[in-house]
């Protein structure tokens, strides 16, 4: 199975399976990156997060690092964010396939490069060390996104920017697991999975998020340590795949999501999978009630996805095939090539028992 290099967009591939068959293969972030995006007669060309020396230039952005200072130059816009570490300590770093890392006494600094963010960590190893992590920064801070979390799940974090100088501050509301990570990330890719995946529990406008690290279904409970804290609710999942190269008339032969566990979980599994055609080139609106009509208004029915087999960290589990929703979608007289197209998981039908339910990684998940 050979790909169809002309055929690349940003987020897909194209790969020709013989006898006329094609298979594409699509993301919810970008796969490829172009050195001049003003360029119609560029290649798209792969991603590449390996260091060269203190470098990471096969990527949507420029990231370098300058001991303590990281800087990222978005190739699409032109925008220049720096972070600077502010302490006495001297890095030495160590370089592997998108991640320079730099030991201290007591912690930990990392440069994490994602295909579509940059994020700058502290894994802070034990309770004698203080849970507050002080940058320089230049940039838009629209673009930072301010994360903390422990081997428990997300942490709530404090921060504020004065005279350039951030300040993260860790503030737990329950006992803490160490080591716990700070996170300052910053997004260069304007549809990123804060916009293009999103969460939600099906109780009150408020459970909804778009910068979640997981998506997921099932039925989940406050003593649930992976979800957010909200009421018992059924919860769903919303995933954005654009850029998608399917010409009107063709015939879908399988369709799947192939998932990759974030937490370990068992339980009796009910959940549903639907799509809808999404020619709008907006990314997923701000608010559960108006995201939620367009969930209830997709036009094919749904297809089931029920086990109670375990989901082990880590490991990838493929969904049913819903090739037959996808054949609908570009059978309709307004499909073009490279429309979006959403896939919902979710179990709003409240089939599941409480507190059961699959997470995998979202788009915003650094280094599953």
């Amino acid at each position: 199975m050979e790909e169809i290099i002309e055929k690349r967009r940003e987020c897909s591939k194209v790969f020709d399976r013989g006898k006329g068959i094609q298979r594409i293969e699509a993301y919810t972030g970008p796969m490829h990156y172009k050195d001049h995006y003003d360029d119609p007669e560029e290649q798209w060309k792969d991603i590449d997060l390996t260091w060269q020396a203190n470098k990471i230039t096969k990527a949507p952005y420029i990231l370098v690092h300058d001991d303590k200072v990281i800087t990222i130059t978005n190739k699409k816009t032109g925008e220049v964010h720096s972070l600077e570490l502010l302490d006495n300590s001297k890095l030495r770093w160590e370089r592997t396939r998108g991640l320079a890392r730099a030991r201290l006494e007591g912690e930990t600094v990392e440069v994490i490069a994602g295909r579509a963010f940059v994020r700058f960590r502290r894994r802070i190893k034990n309770a004698d060390h203080p849970l507050i992590s002080k940058f320089r920064l230049e940039g838009d801070p629209k673009k930072m996104r301010f994360l903390a979390s422990d081997p428990g799940g997300a942490l709530s974090v404090e921060h504020s920017i004065k005279d350039g100088i951030l300040i993260e501050t860790v503030n737990p509301k329950r006992a803490l697991k160490f080591p716990v990570r700070i996170d300052p990330t910053i997004d260069e890719y304007e549809v990123a999975a804060s916009t293009d995946d999103v969460f939600y529990c099906d109780l009150g406008s408020g459970n909804y998020w778009r910068d979640f690290i997981h998506v997921g279904a099932g039925y989940q409970a406050q003593d649930v340590p992976e979800f957010p804290p909200v009421l018992l609710s059924s919860a769903g999942c919303g995933m954005r795949f654009i850029d998608i190269d399917i010409e009107p008339n063709s015939i879908i032969h399988a369709a799947f999501l192939t998932l990759r566990a974030s937490v370990s979980r068992d339980g009796m599994i009910r959940s549903e999978i639907l799509v809808e055609s999404d020619p709008d080139p907006a990314t997923y609106p701000a608010t559960m009630d108006e995201f939620l009509v367009r969930r209830q208004n997709t036009p094919t029915t749904g297809v089931y996805w029920d086990f109670d087999t375990s989901w082990v960290k880590g490991q990838d589990y493929d969904s049913p095939d819903f090739a037959w929703q996808v054949q609908y979608l570009i059978e309709d007289p307004d499909w073009v090539a490279l429309n979006a197209i959403s896939v919902f998981w979710d179990d709003l039908k409240h089939r599941t028992g409480v507190g059961a339910h699959r997470l995998a990684y979202s788009w915003d998940a650094a280094n599953p």
